[in-house]
């Protein structure tokens, strides 16, 4: 593990999974990125009596993670949340025994709920628009400079391009990570401030009108898999089960 400090924020609870996330995860990072970490980590006998699902966060200027419970993980990657699915292909990867069922079939637990992801990244994609002006103790520099946060922006369009991808490749691998070419150029450029707003909301408005329509109706024609979930959600209670065997 990397950072000692970080693992004695979880107490005693056992890591399941450490992954590095964010721009370091889609080739999308500058020299001035921090690195971002989600773990997710095994309750304790006390939080299943309890009840409880622990989580935990920091952000500093070297490094920001989450860590949540693991039997949580089975249901973010069924609500289809990028920000999670991402763990499974994260570049840096570490998970503990009796986890190879969830990364060695990521593509097939990614695929079995089509329409939430669609519903879900397009949903962050709109999020991060209407926080274009808002600014953040790290972004406010940049509205302040360039009239609107251009990280925010950038995460925005980086949706859209997802989902794209996705939609023409059925492979998360492959549309989460960015190389080079035009796609990136654009993500960079937007990042760095070259556009202006108006500039960046017609090349928003560009892929609407170019790419959404179709790409919409092939996601929606998709059906969820209930047996998918069903079977990821009991691989995951086996695992967790195997914790406390004696």
């Amino acid at each position: 593990m990397r950072n000692m400090k970080i693992i004695d924020n979880f107490g005693f609870r056992e890591i399941a999974v450490e992954a590095l996330t964010g721009s370091h995860n889609y080739n999308l990072h500058t020299p001035t990125s921090d690195e971002d970490y989600k773990y997710f980590v095994v309750p304790t006998f006390e939080d299943l009596y309890g009840g409880k699902f622990f989580s935990s966060s920091m952000q500093s200027d070297l490094v920001d993670y989450t860590c949540h419970d693991i039997r949580q993980l089975s249901n973010l990657i069924w609500k289809a949340n990028i920000n999670f699915i991402e763990v499974l292909f994260s570049t840096q990867l570490w998970y503990t025994r009796g986890l190879e069922f969830l990364f060695e079939n990521a593509e097939k637990w990614v695929g079995m709920n089509l329409p939430a992801s669609r519903n879900a990244t397009y949903g962050m994609h709109l999020q991060k628009m209407g926080d274009l002006h808002k600014g953040t103790e790290k972004t406010q520099g940049l509205v302040n400079t360039f009239g609107y946060d251009t990280k925010q922006a950038c995460h925005a369009l980086r949706c859209l391009y997802v989902l794209e991808k996705y939609g023409k490749s059925e492979s998360m691998k492959e549309a989460l990570w960015f190389n080079d070419g035009k796609k990136r150029d654009t993500l960079l450029e937007v990042k760095a401030g070259k556009y202006t707003e108006a500039e960046f909301l017609d090349i928003v408005e560009h892929w609407h009108t170019h790419v959404w329509g179709e790409l919409s109706k092939n996601y929606n024609d998709t059906r969820a898999n209930n047996e998918l979930k069903e079977e990821l959600d009991s691989l995951m209670l086996e695992f967790v089960k195997s914790r406390f065997s004696s």
